[in-house]
């Protein structure tokens, strides 16, 4: 049974890493991204009030080129600003969504006059927003 302890500890290893990346990219870009620090999974929830739109949640606005789970599949029309990223992949694959969800964000606001309703999000780790 202990044929796979190497593997195990490297995948967990690269989970660690990849967890402490989107930690430091949601601290960078805090004034746009808002989230719970993903602590047992590898789900991260985050929010994009700037993006989401009556007409288009902010998953849809960053799936193009990112593979994200809009908000919305978890609990409905409130979850519009919430996407879900899963950091379970290799640090090349997670680099690239990081710069493209960068480079979504560089872009003007779409909604900069709306207040941030997830400034302080408050689900359990695991749960939907």
């Amino acid at each position: 049974m202990d044929h796979g302890d190497a593997w195990l500890d490297a995948v967990l290893s690269g989970l660690e890493q990849n967890r402490l990346t989107i930690q430091q990219w949601m601290r960078e870009h805090a004034a746009s991204v808002a989230g719970r620090p993903p602590q047992a999974t590898y789900l991260a929830w985050l929010a994009f009030p700037d993006l989401a739109t009556a007409e288009e949640s902010a998953a849809q606005v960053l799936n193009r080129g990112i593979a994200l789970s809009a908000g919305e599949e978890f609990g409905g029309p409130a979850y519009s600003g919430w996407a879900r990223l899963n950091f379970a992949t290799s640090d090349a694959v997670l680099q690239d969504a990081i710069h493209r969800m960068t480079a979504v964000l560089a872009r003007p606001a779409r909604n900069a006059c709306r207040p941030n309703p997830f400034a302080a999000p408050t689900a359990s780790e695991g749960d939907p927003p």
